[in-house]
């Protein structure tokens, strides 16, 4: 707490100021905006109030059968899965970390999770074989 001296009348004691430091905040409007059969494109806005520096985001993309998981660490609100399975469905989680204030505070937040499909091969083929049929006219 930090006393903070008060002017006006019948103001004798000190007044004291407290400050909760408190871990990241949610992320919001956790997106997708580019999902390929290798690769999602995973777009957040950070918390209004983030109580703090906002240090890193930690993105993970887990397989809905859990057999494999990628965790990211970000600096900035947008990331991109790569090497990733086609037609895989993986559920995608965003923290924010804040920093430590003054020795309090600080730490990783709750996770904001959804999930995406990557899209199958025989998407990409049909692309590949689309652009080469309209490249040869």
């Amino acid at each position: 707490m930090i006393p903070r001296q008060t002017g006006g009348v019948g103001s004798q004691f000190p007044v004291y100021h407290s400050f909760v430091y408190q871990v990241g905040q949610r992320v919001k409007d956790l997106s997708f905006p580019n999902t390929t059969a290798s690769s999602i494109k995973v777009t957040w806005i950070p918390s209004a109030q983030p109580h703090g520096h906002i240090q890193f985001y930690h993105i993970q993309a887990n397989t809905t059968e859990a057999s494999k998981q990628v965790k990211l660490t970000a600096l900035t609100t947008e990331t991109t899965f790569c090497d990733l399975e086609p037609n895989t469905k993986y559920k995608i989680s965003v923290m924010t970390e804040n920093q430590q204030v003054d020795g309090r505070g600080g730490g990783v937040g709750e996770a904001v999770t959804k999930e995406e499909t990557t899209l199958p091969l025989s998407n990409l083929l049909s692309f590949f074989v689309s652009s080469l049929s309209n490249s040869s006219k």
